[in-house]
């Protein structure tokens, strides 16, 4: 996983470039520890990233948790496999998710 990040003002905009999992995860976790005090939000950009696994859903829902008392987290280009792992458990209803990707309907829920 490659990490970069860019500042405006006050807002965090964080670049994943890679699979956010269990062997990529804690780094994520350790580079969010030392910079969301400082942030006012913090915008995920995962127009790089192929793969999110449970570990990687942890990092980003614990983010989401810390930052909630401030203006929050965004996560923006969002793929469509990624989004998939979004919808199915059911995160992409309690994270805001801005993506070109439609939200795919949960299997089994009937429209």
């Amino acid at each position: 996983m490659i990490i970069t990040e860019e500042w405006k003002n006050d807002v965090l905009i964080v670049y994943l470039e890679g699979s956010l999992d269990t062997l990529t995860s804690g780094s994520l976790e350790s580079f969010l520890k030392d910079r969301m005090d400082s942030a006012r939000q913090i915008i995920f950009d995962f127009t790089g990233v192929s793969y999110i696994s449970s570990a990687g859903l942890r990092v980003i829902v614990m983010a989401h948790k810390r930052m909630k008392e401030r203006d929050g987290l965004l996560i923006r280009n969002v793929g469509e496999r990624v989004m998939e792992v979004f919808t199915v458990t059911g995160y992409v209803h309690a994270l805001k998710i801005e993506s070109g990707c439609p939200v795919p309907p949960i299997p089994g829920n009937k429209l």
